[in-house]
């Protein structure tokens, strides 16, 4: 495992950790530099920390920007050459999922098993700092001697789907700054401050992939062409290979007839997809495998819950069908069918008070 090297400002005293110190996850993006200086405007000591992450297609994601901030605001950073557990725990599971016919999504991988398993670990064990934070737009709330994940004020930039997979224990410790802002208040505040990211573009979810396109980061997995089929296993026609479709997908690079066709399922056992209207994957239920549970209380048979299967829009009505807490697998009933529930996707819970219940990885 590497280890922290400082790259700017002055060495954190790992023996200082009792005092108000507290380690920002930094990227050099408009959201995170303005973390840091909200938490030193509130009298925090704040070290920088910053994840030096590959490119699929070789190379490193820009870290200029990070050391640009925290020069400019006289903030220590630390960086991490994050290169081969980077490929392990979100690359190579990023194809892997592709290949096996799924939709990762490698922002909550990333933020679970990296930034809130490997890397805090790894700060306090050698910074000795026990507080955190980030600059995604979510709230943790202290109430009843316990902390929760809660949904941001500005529902429309809402975070707490990419984070909820942060452990339990952890939550007392983690700060989130943005919670009641809006993007404008964030890059008003930067301007403000004359940071010189204030006016940088918003960053791309898939950070690793070059341009931008899954598929630059996809490597050599295709199985090749493959066959178009309809639900009841009829041949349609021929698809280009099965990375490029995922349910939901309406765009197919062909017509099957007047009414618009949308890929239902990917089965990369037989490389075939399966595509048909619309109606066929509007769905009621959808599965899933807990990967954290937040509120174990709250997961009763019949329980009036809230649910998100994808990170935009307003949690939906739905009700726990059932829950098995020693295989962690749950099976929920929206109010209203839900559109392309995809398998390697997250389902997330919410209580009434838009506190994060639990959440893991949608499956068939």
């Amino acid at each position: 495992m590497s280890e922290l090297k400082l790259v700017c400002g002055q060495a954190h005293n790992k023996g200082s950790y009792a005092d108000k110190t507290i380690a920002v996850l930094m990227s050099g993006g408009v959201d995170s530099s303005v973390c840091a200086l909200k938490l030193r405007e509130e009298g925090w000591t704040v070290v920088g920390v910053n994840m030096i992450i590959p490119l699929a297609c070789g190379g490193a994601v820009e870290t200029q920007s990070v050391i640009d901030v925290c020069t400019y605001a006289d903030i220590t950073l630390y960086q991490l050459e994050a290169g081969k557990l980077f490929d392990e725990k979100v690359i190579s599971h990023f194809r892997g999922e592709y290949q096996a016919g799924r939709t990762p999504n490698p922002c909550c991988d990333c933020n679970r098993e990296l930034k809130f398993g490997v890397l805090w670990d790894l700060i306090e064990k050698e910074l000795g700092i026990l507080h955190l934070a980030t600059g995604h737009y979510a709230r943790v709330v202290h109430e009843d001697g316990r902390s929760l994940l809660c949904r941001g004020k500005i529902s429309e930039k809402d975070q707490s789907y990419f984070v909820y997979g942060i452990p339990a224990r952890r939550l007392p410790y983690f700060h989130l700054p943005l919670s009641e802002m809006a993007k404008s208040d964030t890059r008003a505040y930067a301007e403000k401050a004359g940071l010189p990211v204030a006016q940088k573009s918003e960053s791309m979810e898939l950070c690793f992939a070059g341009a931008g396109d899954y598929r630059e980061a996809l490597g050599d997995i295709s199985l090749g062409v493959g066959e178009f089929i309809d639900s009841a296993g009829t041949v349609l026609g021929e698809h280009t290979g099965i990375e490029n479709y995922t349910p939901g997908q309406r765009k197919l690079g062909r017509s099957f007839g007047p009414e618009p066709f949308y890929v239902l399922q990917v089965l990369p056992q037989t490389n075939q997809v399966v595509v048909g209207p619309r109606n066929e994957i509007v769905l009621p239920e959808v599965k899933a495998h807990f990967i954290a549970v937040h509120q174990p209380e709250k997961l009763l048979a019949g329980a009036e819950l809230l649910g998100k299967i994808r990170s935009p829009g307003d949690p939906r009505k739905c009700k726990l069908v059932s829950y098995d807490p020693d295989t962690q697998d749950v099976v929920v009933e929206f109010e209203k069918p839900v559109f392309a529930p995809a398998p390697g996707q997250h389902l997330v819970l919410y209580d009434v008070n838009q506190a994060v219940i639990a959440g893991g990885t949608i499956e068939l």
